[in-house]
């Protein structure tokens, strides 16, 4: 049995009319199945279903698949071609434009196949259900430049679509409507290579599309306004949670009052330079009403923000040919005030070996220097015969040379909050000035914090050299500079660290 009839891809919304042909030869696309005909210059679509009884959604299934076979290669063809004539106008790469313009390219695709033909045959034999459908590489070119010579038409569409969304108080439909029609005129303009010029509104008058689209977005930008709700002015924990969420409300005034703009995409960030953990995706509820929880604050100063606005992806390269739209649209924002808690009367333990000269420095000049630094304000140097109760000198000093530093922090756990270690060394180097020796050193400070034995600062400085009148003052010398040098440094990302 032989069934052959040609549908359109209309009807295939509408339902299917299943006419069943006898006695006919099986067509010429079905004569090497499952191998397609050859037509190089053509794109083809086959849908094959294994008969399941019900003949009727059996034609439904393989008709579908058939269409979504050769849509699946014209949209590589439009996508290919859009993109290419988008990089000659926009920067970014070519999965940044294809990312951007998805949607449109996807709508642009669709409707180049609008009027498919597809084609059935059924073998009786082994009970297949076969689709196809054939559509040549220089009607769908015709279908995608057609497609973009009409821009004005169908933006229009969208543009009403999305006044009609406005009116009902559906805001986020509406800014969805505007993009889409602003990316077609976009798309229009760079192949075409020309201003597009139409009579968007309906009302008579023709003028420059993506100019009048661009006003009347931003108008409905304006509208909008975001309200901090909850959650301004907190106080932060360095590597902690915010206690409260950040919340706020976003309405828009249009003709009906005040509206929720609801379903709309946020995005977040921490204003530089402070930094943490923030919810990659956001929406407002029914009620314009958002929720953003902050998991983390690991960076900040005195006084820190964090913003929160109108997700707009590809803002970056579609600004540079929608630029009022990109100002209208970074205007509709918040911020969020946090101040960073400051650690106070932090206790450190501090232990520098020290060899000078090839030979073990009792009292370390560099871990004085250091001390001298870190001494007062927040911080608190443990005494080193509290720190020797804990754990005897030698063994301290063989840990912290073998880099082996856990057994410090298990010993001074209870008496200090970090640790502050390094290893400095001294040698002699060769004198080529009579009466002037030179000695180099090079040093090594780590701080570690106990709680976690996480490394949180450290400083390091290597082939130092310093020259006097004997190996010995030089090297005293060295010793000094190296431990103001790395004392400040030390000093300066401590600080940081525990902002």
């Amino acid at each position: 049995m032989r069934i052959l009839n040609r549908i359109s891809s209309l009807s295939i919304l509408t339902g299917l009319v299943l006419i069943s042909l006898f006695g006919q030869e099986r067509p010429d696309w079905a004569r090497s199945l499952p191998n397609l005909p050859n037509k190089p210059e053509s794109f083809q679509g086959l849908g094959i279903v294994y008969g399941t009884g019900n003949a009727d959604n059996d034609w439904q299934r393989a008709t579908g698949r058939a269409r979504s076979d050769i849509l699946s290669q014209i949209r590589v063809y439009v996508v290919s071609t859009s993109t290419n004539s988008m990089a000659e106008v926009m920067s970014g790469n070519q999965s940044q434009l294809r990312s951007a313009f998805e949607s449109t390219t996807e709508q642009i695709a669709e409707g180049v196949l609008e009027n498919l033909i597809i084609e059935r045959w059924y073998d009786e034999a082994n009970k297949v259900f076969y689709a196809y459908a054939a559509i040549s590489r220089r009607e769908v070119e015709r279908g995608y430049e057609e497609r973009l010579r009409t821009a004005v038409e169908s933006a229009a569409t969208l543009f009403a679509s999305g006044r009609r969304a406005t009116e009902e108080g559906n805001i986020a439909l509406a800014i969805g409507e505007y993009l889409e029609a602003s990316k077609l005129i976009m798309l229009a303009e760079s192949y075409l290579k020309k201003t597009v010029v139409g009579d968007i509104d309906r009302d008579g008058r023709e003028e420059p599309s993506l100019a009048f689209l661009q006003t009347q977005f931003c108008n409905l930008l304006g509208s909008i306004r975001m309200e901090i709700a909850g959650g301004n002015n907190q106080v932060a924990e360095k590597n902690a949670a915010l206690p409260l969420p950040l919340t706020g409300k976003i309405t828009a005034q249009t003709a009906r009052g005040v509206v929720p703009v609801h379903s709309v995409s946020l995005q977040s960030s921490f204003v530089s330079p402070a930094q943490g953990s923030l919810p990659s995706q956001l929406r407002t509820d029914e009620r314009g009403v958002f929720s953003i929880a902050v998991n983390e604050v690991t960076q900040g100063e005195a006084t820190n923000a964090i913003r929160v606005g109108l997700l707009f992806e590809g803002l970056e390269m579609l600004g540079e040919q929608l630029k009022e739209v990109s100002r209208c649209w970074t205007g509709i924002s918040a911020d969020f005030r946090f101040t960073m808690r400051v650690r106070t009367n932090v206790k450190l333990a501090l232990h520098v070996v020290e060899w000078n000269l090839g030979k073990p420095n009792p009292k370390s000049t560099v871990q004085e220097e250091l001390q001298k630094r870190l001494i007062g304000e927040r911080y608190t140097i443990v005494e080193e015969s509290q720190i020797f109760r804990k754990i005897p000198a030698k063994e301290l000093s063989r840990a912290v040379e073998g880099g082996n530093f856990d057994p410090v922090i298990s010993a001074v756990s209870d008496i200090a909050d970090f640790v502050v270690v390094g290893i400095v060394m001294t040698k002699e180097r060769s004198n080529p000035t009579p009466g002037i020796f030179f000695t180099t050193g090079s040093v090594t400070i780590r701080v570690i914090d106990v709680k976690s034995g996480k490394i949180i600062a450290s400083a390091a400085l290597d082939n130092e050299r310093e020259g006097g009148n004997s190996y010995e003052v030089a090297g005293m010398k060295i010793l000094q500079r190296l431990g103001r040098e790395v004392g400040e440094e030390i000093k300066a990302s401590v600080d940081k660290a525990l902002q």
